[in-house]
């Protein structure tokens, strides 16, 4: 019960802290550093009443997108506050290593996008690029929730990364994008395979 309690307080906070750090322009930074600070509450939660590696991600995720509203296209505070985010997670991870390396890689992904000013097209690559290794690290050190939700992510982020070189008929980009779609699924194999015998 208290679980469920912690997750749903910190929702609703975070939709209250959405709505404030939008509605009152000038203040951003007022509610990014509450909305880090409320991440930082809920680990204390988190860590004293249950561990639960989704949640964790959940959490994470959706105080991600909570900063991304509040500094809308303040890339860099909308990066310090990730990187704030990510160092609370630090203290974590030997206790939960599956779900704080999860969140971590969520983290490095919201603070990657913040600086890379690329288009779309190359931002799919990037996100081939880190799901795939992820996924990797996931079955290299037996961390089944990572390597179930980056292989996910990998799936979907090749399926649309294939559709659209292919569409594009640029043909050098799309034999690439195939060769580093297989390359990455041969190894996510191999490591299967290595990890099971």
């Amino acid at each position: 019960m208290k679980q469920v309690l912690l997750y749903s307080a910190t929702l609703i906070v975070a939709g209250v802290l959405s709505y404030l750090g939008e509605a009152l322009f000038g203040a951003e930074w007022i509610f990014g550093l509450l909305t880090v600070f409320l991440f930082f509450l809920f680990l204390q939660g988190w860590k004293r009443w249950g561990r639960s590696p989704i949640g964790l991600v959940i959490i994470t995720v959706c105080l991600l997108i909570t900063l991304d509203g509040i500094f809308f296209v303040q890339y860099a505070a909308t990066a310090i506050c990730s990187l704030l985010m990510g160092l609370f997670l630090l203290p974590h991870f030997y206790k939960n290593k599956d779900g704080v390396a999860a969140s971590a890689v969520f983290v490095f992904l919201n603070i990657l996008i913040c600086f890379l000013f690329v288009p779309n097209e190359l931002m799919g690559w990037i996100f081939v690029t880190v799901t795939g290794i992820t996924a990797l690290i996931g079955f290299r050190y037996n961390l089944p929730f990572v390597r179930t939700c980056f292989v996910s992510l990998f799936g979907i982020s090749a399926f649309f990364l294939l559709l659209f070189q292919l569409s594009e008929e640029i043909y050098m980009l799309s034999i690439l994008a195939v060769l580093l779609v297989g390359f990455l699924i041969f190894a996510m194999y191999r490591m299967n395979r290595q990890a099971a015998a």
